[in-house]
């Protein structure tokens, strides 16, 4: 038998044809200590971000997603997160529709990142 926790295992669901993946808190924790960590994108506006932010983060509003999405590398796996995961599910869907594959939404977004002892250790 293999044992684990509900919270660890990542989830994979299609919203409006295009499938997105759920990362728990605890995994990205562990790939962000990996030798190729993915590329972090917060999707809250600047204003939300003020020094709350997932350490090697980089901040892409959702309001500007869209416009900068060349700017998004296609080379790397990238975990997406907001304060609470409603935007960064857009987020993701968004970036699936344009072609980058391996997009996952934090579970939880930063809130939840926030509440756990890993933001501290981050």
């Amino acid at each position: 038998f293999i044992f684990f926790h509900a919270e660890d295992v990542i989830r994979c669901r299609d919203v409006t044809g295009v499938q997105t993946c759920s990362l728990p808190i605890s995994s990205l924790a562990e790939q962000l200590d990996a030798p190729d960590p993915p590329l972090v994108l917060d999707v809250r506006s600047p204003s939300e971000v003020e020094g709350r932010q997932i350490a090697e983060a980089v901040n892409l509003p959702l309001s500007q997603l869209q416009e900068r999405v060349d700017s998004v590398p296609a080379d790397r796996s990238i975990v997406v997160y907001c304060s609470t995961g409603y935007r960064s599910a857009i987020a993701v869907s968004l970036l699936r529709r344009s072609g980058l594959a391996q997009v996952s939404d934090l579970v939880g977004g930063f809130d939840a990142w926030e509440s756990t002892e890993l933001a501290a250790s981050a």
